[in-house]
């Protein structure tokens, strides 16, 4: 098992008629020192975590971004950044795909020029000392702007260790600190990020995978730690509430769910699915 694995709990989720069942997280506490981004493609396809686990036993792995839901399975829809390089190469990430409120064309552009984010995006400075312990903001074109801990960090593809887009679970918003008040947001359209596909509506339980740094992240140059949890049934506010009971205060995502939400500690499955991904989020 990984050292930093805190094993399974159980939470309660209500179910569409409003009765609590007990539902498992497995999650992780974890140095940002210790996280990776790394391709899931083989033979010209994206492989599920199981697949991708056969050749890497001794790595435990979550799925990683949102991607084009089509076979192959092979781009991206959100940053996913590796050692100031990003994880897709020789071919454009998202020509064109519309899903709901979000457009994804020319993500990467064929013929380059500078990538677009339609998510927020979390990630792992290089230089600490520089540019403070973690990157987050909102969607944008490299250089994008963090809000994290300098008055303003323009993030270019070099600076980051890891970078990975997702939806912003908006931690220090209290007034969707309730269920009842999260609910009402999300059936007046003011919830940000409800949107077509597996994350909609934000209020049902689903599978989820999510993201977030424990504090506000400034560790004084150190490597702050990570929450990273597998969720078999949590709606958004669920996945909120789960990481501030373990200090997650101010930077958090949700980086997919429903049938992609899948991942492996070492050599055990904590949920399965056959679905291929072009990337993971690995863990030592």
């Amino acid at each position: 098992m990984s050292q930093f694995f805190q094993g399974t709990t159980t939470i309660q989720v209500p179910d569409a008629g409003g009765t609590n069942r007990a539902r498992n997280v497995h999650w992780w506490r974890i140095p940002s020192s210790e996280i990776w981004l790394a391709r899931s493609i083989a033979n010209g396809a994206g492989q599920s975590i199981a697949h991708w686990n056969s050749a890497n036993v001794s790595q435990t792995a979550v799925n990683c971004s949102f991607f084009e839901d089509a076979s192959p399975r092979t781009r991206v829809t959100t940053f996913a950044v590796q050692n100031g390089q990003p994880l897709m190469t020789g071919a454009p990430q998202v020509t064109s795909q519309t899903d709901g409120s979000m457009n994804f064309q020319n993500m990467w552009p064929a013929g380059g020029g500078a990538p677009q984010n339609p998510l927020d995006f979390i990630g792992d400075p290089l230089n600490k000392a520089r540019d403070g312990s973690v990157f987050f903001g909102r969607a944008g074109q490299f250089p994008v702007t963090s809000v994290a801990h300098r008055t303003v960090t323009n993030v270019t593809m070099s600076m980051p260790r890891w970078l990975i887009g997702g939806m912003d679970l908006q931690m220090t918003v209290r007034t969707i600190d309730t269920r009842a008040n999260f609910n009402r947001t999300v059936a007046n359209g003011g919830w940000r990020w409800n949107i077509a596909g597996d994350i909609q509506p934000s209020n049902t339980a689903i599978r989820r995978t999510a993201i977030g740094v424990v504090g506000n992240g400034d560790t004084n140059g150190a490597d702050p730690f990570y929450i990273v949890a597998l969720f078999d049934q949590a709606s958004v506010f669920d996945v909120r509430e789960f990481l501030r009971a373990r200090g997650v205060t101010h930077f958090a995502l949700n980086i997919d769910g429903g049938g992609t939400t899948q991942g492996r500690n070492r050599g055990t499955n904590l949920i399965s699915s056959t679905r291929g991904v072009p990337y993971v989020i690995a863990m030592r």
